[in-house]
Parts: structure tokens; C-alpha cells; sequence
């Protein structure tokens, strides 16, 4: 096997027509950039870094210096400086007689995969720096830094890329390694790393993370699949329309499953583009539409490479219309609820996945993130985007119920964060229109230094969202703390916009209607940020709050759903959380109990329309669900596994 196919995807060799106006100028943008990477390098004798910036012997920064050299050799024009740049690094910076100083990542993963396309486009093959990711990489399943670790998901599809590359390079043997590397990748888990049948997707054993080491794992076996010429699996497009397309939305990849990388410069719209190059390298007709619906805004096209504009041209479609689709990703304790221009999402945690994740520096303030943090994407597509996750108030989150007093930022947790005790934690779909959402919590303490805890935080709850197409009601109750002032965040907008308010509703141009059913201690803010909270006073004995979300409605829509509601609250105690929507009854059975017609013997998440029932275990208890559903007199015995989503059909 050849290496032309791998300089295919990094050139977009003889397909990228420099007479094509749109290739002409993204192969001047990769001149560009390589001139201008070559004018501030120090190319000195005796340098002692490659830029002036990268000085010092810090791991990351030789991860730096591959990414501008790697920039710098799709340049012919800079390919000698290039050459010259690598000989350096073989003698000083990345050697197979070094021990692994800092981050793993960095000498297993980061700097063997930038190398190897270096190496590969300026022609040069240095025995040294092949030595040296022999000695850093020898295994695609294994971790060198700690060899009785077996490597999955994300990292492990990384790894079989590299080998790959390594044998292309300087020894075919290591070609059908890599292959057989991602045989494991490619199986749906149960637990752990990787994605599972319903769409989730986890790294590092307990973090919700589809959006950055998904779409990583999505990257790798992508170049991996095309450098080999092998087929796209089924299970891989699969873990496309199930897990992928979901958590997208106009160009963006949503923050609430990029972990502690929503606080990194790239943002939703950067790991878009990232998706859009995972998917063309797939090659699939399938993946068109998709593509198309990834790259209709215009952005992809002005920032891609001539490779780039090479493969989605031969992959996109024009995409289709945006559909209403609800998904329940009880794996990793998030849902998705699509309307046709807007999106809502929530981001849950349990004991079996944690609040938030805090390593090397990143995400000291995601304490919140996942306590029921809700996300509404709209027509503002720079809402999630720029400064939000450093401006914004951490301590009021849409979704969350948080006590006020500050947190100690919580460094050096070494990707962990808070998980809980609770287990009921899912809900159900009934179908692209309606499903529901519940999760007990029980608030963290501050989490300091590797995990040590620090001052106690009492608070405890229940929370339930119920959504019915073009509306979300959300419940919370039993709320309990002896930590001081509690409240609820309803709205925490990056916006200008003032609030329009009514007896029992406020809301917020461009955003929506917010309608309060049972309520008067809400309140606003405006400025920078444009916030809605319920405050439940200073240590409140089992508080509760109702509210019902409007997105996209105007005030006068906001007023006429307030004065005549479409949804009625059955229950909203710490025990149950019901409501009614016309035809459909909607229940979190946090205990044993009866709601209108339905009985439950366990407790369960149930949606029942007039034809369907839908149920889940979000506890995973592994115990059969017994329901009693009074028309006629039906008794229903489900044996529910993984909290997922159970329907029965009535005739």
C-alpha cells in the first residue's frame, strides 16, 4: 500500500484544480498562513525553540510547533524550512530516549499525529523521529505512559491512525494492526468509553462528551477507513444518525456534550467544521444532506483547505428540511428536543455520569453544568459562542437550582467532577414531538485539590421537564437546603434585550415567552446578560417552582398561553411530578404512586397518549416495571433494562 491516498486527503491531490476560483483561493489562504508562520521563526543556529512564543522545553509547546510546521508543509514554498525545522525537533524536542514529562496526550497522541502528516508532505523520512513514535506509540490498543491500560474510544481510533501512518511509513506490518486496532471501537458498549445503541457517546468512563472525543473517535476512523479504502461500516453511520446528527444545529456542535471544552477557544461553530471534515472523509451519499444542512451558512468553504473543498463537493447534498425529533440519551443523562428552527437540550447528571469534568487547567467553574443546565440554540448563532462560558454567571445556569454562595474552582480533579448518589435520573420519548426528562439531585461540595472535598453543600431536590412540541413545562420540588439563599435560573441570556412583562409571564425578543403558573417570586435582570430566577428564600423546607418555556413566541402568543394554558400540573411534590397536555399524560413516578388512570408499582418515567404507553427505568433498577393503566383495567409488566424507552401500542 502506497502513501497516496493519505496525500489525497491532505492536498486534495489532483482533483484540486488551482483554476477553480473557490480552490485558488483556499490554496493562497494555505500560502498565506505558511509565510507568515515562516516570518516569525526563529531559524537562528543556536535557537532554542522553533518561535520565540514556544519557547521552553513544555511538551505542548512542541504539540505547537508540529501544528505550524504542519501548516507550514502543505506549502511547497516552505517544505525545505519545514525539513530543516524537523531535523531540530529529532535532536531536541521529541526523541525515543526521553521519558513522558507532562501529558501523556501529548507524546502518544498529539505530536506523533501531526508529525506523521508532516512527514509525510515534505517527502522526509527521519529515522530518528520514526524511532521515536515507535517507542511512544508501539501499541494502538495500549497506553505507554501506563502500560495496563488499555486504550478505547476516542484515543484508541487516534492511536490505529497512527500506527497506520507509522507503517505506511517505514513498515507495513503495523497496517493490519491498525486495522484489527479498531475492531473494538466499532462495538456499541454497555459501559464505559465509547458509543451505545441509544446515540450517547462517553470518555473518560463518566462524561457526556459526543461533541468533541465523539467527533474525534468520528475523525479518526474516518482517515483511518479512507487512507485504507475500506467500506464505512454500518455501525458507523449509525453512530451518525443516532448519536451525531442530533446534538447538531446549524453549523454548530452543541456545548452541553463538549465537556470541559466549551471553555477552550474553539467553540460550537469550530467543532461544526471539525464534523464537516469527518464526514466528507467518510465519502457516504448517506452523510449529503447532513453535510449540507452542516455547511449552508457559507462558513465551512471560507476557512477549509483545498482537500476540504475537494471531498465536500463530492459528498454534500442539499439538506433537508429541519424536522421536530426528540431523543432521550439515557447513557449519558442528556436530551435533545428539535423543533424546526429552534433547539432544546438538557444536561443531567446521575451516579453513573458525573455533573462535570475539570482536568489540566480547564472548565475550574462547570460546577453547574450539569445540574439540569438547560440550552435553548436559536436564530442567534453566536449565542454559545465567544466570550459566553467566560462572562456568564456560573452560579445561575438556565435549569439549575443552585445555592449562592461562592465555589472554590475546583483544579486538578484529573478529568473528574462531581457524580451524586441519585439514580433517578432518564425519561422517556413517545415520539418526535413529546417526551419527558426527570432527575433527583443531590447537590456537591466544593471539590478542591484532586478531589478533596471541601465545604459541604446541602442541597437537595427534584426536577422534571415535560415537552410537547412547541413547549416545555418544567417542575421542581422539594427543594431543601441549610446552605443560605437558593434559587432557580429560568433564563440566563447573552442579550441586551429588556423583558416584557405580564401578570403571570414575561418575555424576551428573540427569544421567547416564559409563563409562571403558580408564582410571584421571580424576578429580572438586565444588561449584558438578561436573567429570569425564582428565589426560594434563605434555607427553604421543600420549595417548588412551575414555569413553562415558549421559545420563539411573541409577547401577545406569551400572554394568550398565560391566560389559557395548554398544560395543567397533576402533581409537583419530591415523590411525583405530573402533568397534563390535552390527550397526553405525562408522570415522573420518583416513588410508587398513581397519576389520573396510571398506577405504578415502581418508579418510572410515563408518557400515555390515547394509543401509546411509553415507560422507562431511569433508575436501572433491573427490576420488572409494573403499570396499572385504567382503560380498561390493563395490567403491564416491562422488564426495562439501560433506561431506555419502552412503548405499548393500544388497539
Amino acid at each position: 500500500m502506497s502513501t497516496g491516498r493519505w496525500l489525497d486527503l491532505l492536498t486534495g491531490g489532483a482533483e484540486a484544480d488551482p483554476t477553480d476560483p473557490l480552490i485558488a483561493t483556499a490554496i493562497e489562504r494555505t500560502e498565506a498562513r505558511a509565510r507568515a508562520l515562516m516570518s516569525t521563526m526563529d531559524r537562528s543556529p543556536g535557537r532554542t525553540s522553533l518561535w520565540p512564543d514556544l519557547a521552553g522545553p513544555g511538551v505542548e509547546r512542541t504539540t505547537a510547533s508540529l501544528s505550524r510546521l504542519r501548516a507550514m508543509a502543505l506549502s511547497p514554498s516552505t517544505r525545505d524550512v519545514v525539513i530543516e525545522a524537523l531535523d531540530w525537533l529529532a535532536r531536541h524536542r521529541y526523541r525515543e530516549d526521553m521519558d513522558e514529562v507532562g501529558n501523556w496526550w501529548e507524546w502518544e497522541i498529539g505530536i506523533p499525529d501531526l508529525l506523521l502528516d508532516t512527514l509525510v508532505l515534505t517527502g522526509a523520512r527521519i529515522p530518528e523521529l520514526l524511532r521515536a513514535v515507535r517507542r511512544f506509540v508501539p501499541d494502538p490498543t495500549r497506553r505507554t505512559a501506563n502500560p495496563s491500560e488499555e486504550e478505547v474510544g476516542a484515543n484508541r481510533a487516534d492511536k490505529a491512525y497512527i500506527h497506520l501512518r507509522r507503517g505506511l511509513l517505514s513498515d507495513s506490518s503495523l497496517i493490519p494492526e491498525a486495522r484489527r486496532a479498531l475492531d473494538q471501537v466499532f462495538e456499541h458498549v454497555v459501559t464505559g468509553d465509547g458509543f451505545y445503541r441509544d446515540g450517547s457517546f462517553v470518555q473518560h468512563q463518566r462524561h457526556a462528551y459526543t461533541g468533541t472525543y465523539g467527533v474525534v473517535l468520528l475523525g479518526s476512523v474516518a482517515r483511518t477507513l479512507a487512507v485504507l479504502g475500506d467500506p464505512v461500516p454500518e455501525v458507523v453511520e449509525r453512530w451518525v444518525f443516532d448519536g451525531v446528527e442530533p446534538i447538531t444545529f446549524r453549523g454548530q456542535v452543541m456545548s452541553f456534550v463538549r465537556g470541559r471544552s466549551i471553555t477552550r477557544s474553539s467553540d460550537d461553530h469550530a467543532w461544526g467544521r471539525q464534523l464537516v471534515s469527518a464526514l466528507t472523509l467518510l465519502g457516504s451519499k448517506k452523510f449529503g444532506p447532513l453535510i449540507g444542512s452542516l455547511v449552508e451558512s457559507g462558513t465551512y468553504e471560507r476557512t477549509a483547505g483545498p482537500a476540504e473543498i475537494v471531498l465536500l463537493r463530492k459528498t454534500t447534498a442539499p439538506p433537508k428540511t429541519r424536522r421536530a425529533a426528540h431523543h432521550t440519551f439515557t447513557s449519558m443523562d442528556r436530551v435533545v428536543h428539535k423543533r424546526r428552527d429552534w433547539v432544546f437540550a438538557i444536561a443531567a447528571r446521575s451516579n453513573r455520569i458525573n455533573g462535570y469534568e475539570s482536568g489540566n487547567g480547564e472548565n475550574l467553574r462547570g460546577w453547574y453544568t450539569g445540574e439540569g443546565m438547560t440550552y435553548l440554540y436559536n436564530d442567534d448563532l453566536q449565542h454559545y459562542s465567544g466570550d459566553f462560558w467566560s462572562t456568564v454567571d456560573m452560579y445561575r445556569l438556565p435549569g439549575t437550582t443552585t445555592a449562592t454562595h461562592p465555589r472554590t474552582p475546583a483544579d486538578n480533579l484529573w478529568f473528574d467532577g462531581f457524580r451524586g448518589p441519585d439514580k433517578w435520573v432518564g425519561g422517556v420519548t413517545l415520539d418526535n414531538d413529546t417526551g419527558s426528562f426527570g432527575m433527583r439531585f443531590t447537590a456537591g461540595p466544593d471539590q478542591l485539590d484532586h478531589g478533596r472535598p471541601g465545604r459541604p453543600n446541602s442541597l437537595r431536590g427534584t426536577k422534571s421537564w415535560f415537552m410537547f412540541g412547541d413547549e416545555i413545562v418544567a417542575l421542581g420540588a422539594g427543594i431543601t437546603s441549610e446552605d443560605g439563599d437558593i434559587i432557580t435560573t429560568v433564563e440566563n441570556r447573552r442579550t441586551s434585550a429588556k423583558f416584557t412583562n405580564g401578570p403571570g409571564w414575561a418575555h424576551l425578543a428573540g427569544v421567547g415567552g416564559y409563563v409562571f403558573p403558580a408564582s410571584t417570586r421571580v424576578h429580572t435582570e438586565t444588561g449584558k446578560y438578561a436573567v429570569l430566577v425564582f428565589d426560594h428564600g434563605r434555607n427553604p423546607r421543600s420549595s417548588h417552582y412551575e414555569y413553562v418555556l415558549l421559545p420563539g413566541r411573541t409577547a401577545e402568543e406569551t400572554a394568550e398561553y398565560a391566560s389559557n394554558p395548554k398544560t395543567v400540573v397533576l402533581s409537583n411534590t419530591a415523590q411525583k411530578q405530573a402533568v397534563r397536555h390535552g390527550d397526553i399524560l405525562a408522570a415522573n413516578f420518583y416513588e410508587p404512586g398513581t397519576v389520573e388512570d396510571v398506577s405504578a408499582e415502581n418508579p418510572a418515567a410515563v408518557v400515555l397518549d390515547r394509543r401509546t404507553l411509553a415507560v422507562s427505568d431511569p433508575m436501572r433498577s433491573q427490576e420488572p416495571l409494573v403499570l396499572n393503566v385504567f382503560r380498561p383495567s390493563l395490567r403491564i409488566r416491562v422488564d426495562a433494562e439501560h433506561g431506555k424507552t419502552y412503548r405499548v401500542r393500544f388497539g
